[in-house]
């Protein structure tokens, strides 16, 4: 009887087939990244080369300034580097901005959009430069530019202010700055200007008007009158004498301009 031989087959170690693999998908996903890398840097050094920058939301800093303080990297040509920087490490230490965000208007155009910090006005300070403050007496800059258009605060002595920090000056004065300010701004009241005298008296400068509140007394009250006696006096310079009013001596003056 012929003996049957059984035919034995050479199948590969299951560990050898597993490395064969590994190295089959290693390698693919190596040179698709160097693809993608590449591609990228191919990129960045043709199209997104920057040709034109555009600035929004500024009043403060011209486009060129904020421009400069915010692409300041090695490659400031390259429009996804810098896109790249400013998202992951956007810069903190820009005057007068809060945030600010880069993004593409075309591959050579980038945008950036800024938010400026909040703030209402500003009071020198003795080292000649000024502090601009919200509308919660907090310091939002410290800077020697003088920027038109926000509330100048006179006859307070500041000194030492931090950004961050609340207004270093008399706290009584401090509460009717804030008292005041809000107030206008509730009642439609412009302001230019706000002056104290000797931490006791407050006035405001309403374009041609000058707003004698006299006392810090019943600031409330006075101010509420205004909404009903402007409109009497529209378009008039001088002085609304509101410092003897009481809730027993009704009586405000005013004293036109000659």
């Amino acid at each position: 009887m012929a003996e049957r031989v059984r035919e034995k087959r050479n199948l590969p170690h299951p560990k050898k087939r597993g490395m064969a693999f590994f190295r089959f998908y290693f390698f693919n996903i190596l040179i698709g990244l160097v693809i993608v890398v590449a591609t990228v840097v191919l990129l960045s050094v043709t199209i997104f080369q920057i040709t034109k920058v555009s600035v929004k939301g500024n009043a403060v800093l011209s486009d060129d300034e904020i421009s400069a303080l915010v692409i300041t990297g090695k490659y400031p040509k390259n429009g996804l580097y810098e896109w790249f920087i400013n998202t992951v490490h956007p810069k903190t230490d820009i005057p007068f901005v809060d945030t600010y965000t880069m993004s593409f208007k075309k591959p050579s155009n980038i945008v950036i959009n800024v938010h400026e910090v909040n703030m209402i006005g500003y009071i020198p300070m003795v080292d000649g430069t000024y502090a601009y403050f919200d509308g919660d007496g907090k310091v939002v800059e410290i800077s020697e530019r003088l920027v038109a258009g926000y509330l100048p605060v006179s006859g307070i002595t500041c000194d030492g202010a931090k950004v961050g920090k609340t207004l270093p000056i008399n706290k009584r004065c401090l509460n009717v700055l804030l008292q005041v300010t809000k107030s206008l701004k509730k009642y439609d009241v412009s302001a230019d200007a706000v002056a104290f005298q000797d931490d006791r008296e407050v006035a405001v400068q309403s374009g041609p008007l000058v707003l004698n509140f006299g006392t810090f007394r019943y600031l409330d009250e006075k101010i509420m009158r205004l909404q009903y006696i402007l409109p009497t006096i529209n378009g008039q310079a001088g002085i609304l004498h509101l410092e003897n009013w009481t809730p027993e001596s009704t009586d405000i003056v005013f004293e036109a301009s000659e």
